[in-house]
């Protein structure tokens, strides 16, 4: 069993990871309950670009995330990015359940349990990109997204009716 250390922005975290399972913050995941495992790399200024512009456009440009193409299952190639390492598994063998750690591919630490990983579970690793694309090769349900996008949008269109329809209450007819 190899334990990784490594730093993400101000916060220390530790990794177990060996054959047999995988170990974060005391939650120990058995390998073989194991179903697929993807990384997710976010580059900084797209996420900033995205917090800045807002709404549906904003997270669009922030989910683009590192990759637009699709995922890489070539372990070299790894960005210098922060991200997350996705773990979904099963316990019952019929609901899936998911496992989410924060990663820095700069830290070297990080970058060897990265590539640890990938080679132990190579069998179930799906790559790397973008959070959608990994979301979505490890099938993890889309719908909690798409209701915050519709929530969005309903908000918006909701506000501009009442803005209007204040705008014509407010205004003098001659």
């Amino acid at each position: 069993m190899e334990k990784f250390t490594y730093k993400v922005t101000l916060f220390t975290h530790e990794v177990e990871v060996c054959k047999e399972m995988i170990s974060y913050k005391g939650k120990t995941i058995p390998g073989n309950l194991i179903t697929g495992i993807g990384f997710s790399f976010v580059k900084v200024g797209q996420v900033i670009a995205g917090q800045l512009l807002g709404g549906v456009v904003g997270a669009a440009i922030s989910q683009k995330g590192f990759s637009a193409g699709g995922l890489d299952k070539d372990i070299t190639n790894l960005p210098d990015a922060f991200g997350q390492m996705i773990i979904t598994y099963s316990e019952d063998g019929k609901s899936q359940k998911v496992l989410r750690i924060p990663v820095s591919s700069g830290d070297e630490n990080c970058k060897r349990m990265l590539t640890t990983v990938a080679s132990i579970f190579q069998d179930r690793f799906v790559g790397f990109g973008g959070q959608a694309f990994v979301e979505k090769e490890l099938k993890i349900s889309q719908k909690v997204a798409y209701i915050i996008v519709a929530v969005i949008i309903i908000t918006i269109v909701v506000i501009a009716i009442v803005m209007g329809s204040l705008q014509d209450s407010g205004s003098v007819s001659i």
